[in-house]
């Protein structure tokens, strides 16, 4: 199962190739707005802040990295925005190596 080969460590994760081709718009639509929405849930307590969902989903879909996620977020996360982003990042690389295999993820998730 290709969930035991996503890294837990986050250099190690923060360092895994993505294969970008792999998340297109619509699965970044799909498959991050409901975790961005329940990450939220846990570390603001908040349930929608559209400017920060919209925020993370387009700097997916701009192929931008781990660390200038964790950067801009926190502003709003503060020392939270390190962990958001280690799960984001772990459905990032979750998604690109399945991808990579081949493989269909449909409702799998990380976490």
């Amino acid at each position: 199962m290709i969930k035991e080969y996503v890294p837990r460590d986050k250099e190690m994760l923060f360092k895994a190739k993505v294969r970008w081709d792999g998340l297109n718009d619509s699965m970044v639509d799909r498959k991050f707005e409901p975790l961005v929405k329940r990450l939220m849930m846990k570390y603001l307590g908040e349930l929608e802040d559209d400017d920060l969902i919209m925020f993370v989903l387009e700097h997916l879909k701009d192929h931008k990295g781990p660390l200038k996620l964790v950067e801009s977020l926190e502003q709003v996360l503060e020392e939270e925005a390190q962990e958001f982003s280690l799960s984001i990042w772990r459905q990032v690389i979750f998604e690109s190596m399945a991808y990579g295999e081949g493989l269909l993820t449909e409702r799998m998730m990380m976490d």
